[in-house]
Parts: structure tokens; sequence; C-alpha cells
């Protein structure tokens, strides 16, 4: 796969350079969304965990499709998509979780107004989240 940009959408990078290039990795945390929890969701949160980042998957804004595919989900919800195999060892070092929207966005409300300005800093320091 290649990724392009809205700026330039004809000049595309392959995709581990364009998140590189954006230094996505270990010290990302990811919140998703999306449909289908149990093919394209279950996919970037592979991609995304390998890649060593933190995900979180807002639990009210997925949905699966669910059918009886190997490897997949069979009811597409997202519970049971992290009950799968491939994501066990992720769930149990914490770096593979569920959470609800309004649960985040507290999080995140509570982040911006408990952030102080460094002394050398233009700006509060924000946590690498995608």
């Amino acid at each position: 796969f290649k990724v392009g940009l809205l700026e330039n959408p004809k000049v595309a990078k392959p995709r581990d350079q364009f998140m590189r290039s954006h230094n996505i990795g270990p010290d990302t945390e990811v919140v998703m969304m999306g449909v289908a929890s149990d093919y394209c969701v279950h996919d970037a949160m592979l991609g995304y965990l390998k890649r060593g980042c933190k995900v979180t998957v807002l639990s009210d804004l997925v949905k699966g499709i669910g059918t009886d595919v190997p490897g997949r989900a069979k009811t597409g919800d997202i519970n049971d998509v992290l009950k799968l195999p491939q994501f066990a060892p992720y769930v149990e070092k914490g770096l593979l979780c569920v959470a609800t929207s309004d649960k985040v966005l507290k999080e995140i409300r509570k982040e911006n107004t408990n952030v102080k300005k460094c002394k050398n800093c233009t700006g509060p320091a924000k946590p690498n989240r995608r």
C-alpha cells in the first residue's frame, strides 16, 4: 500500500515510510472507531499494534459484520474480536483495550485542563494521540 497526502495526492509514500515520517510508532496512542470491527478495524488494530502503538477502540463507535470466516470473530462484536488469539498478547500487556467515546473524551478534557506549560516550551506538551 502507498499513502498519498491531501495536499499532493500524486506523491504517495509506502505505508511504513509514511508512518515513520509522521512519528507513528511505540510512543503513539491510537483511538479507533469504524466499520467493520471484525474486518477493517481488526486489520487496522493489528497494523498499529505491530508498529508498537497502543490502541483504544471506541466500543460505541464500531460495528461488526459477523460472518463465519476463520480468524475473524463470528459475532463481529469488538469484545469478541479482542478475544481472538492474535490480539491476546496485546490485551495482556495493556496495549489494546476497549473504552467508550464518553470515557475517552473525559480523559482528553481532563488532560487539557491539567497540562501546565513547561518553562522552555511555547505550549503545553500533548500526547502523541492519533
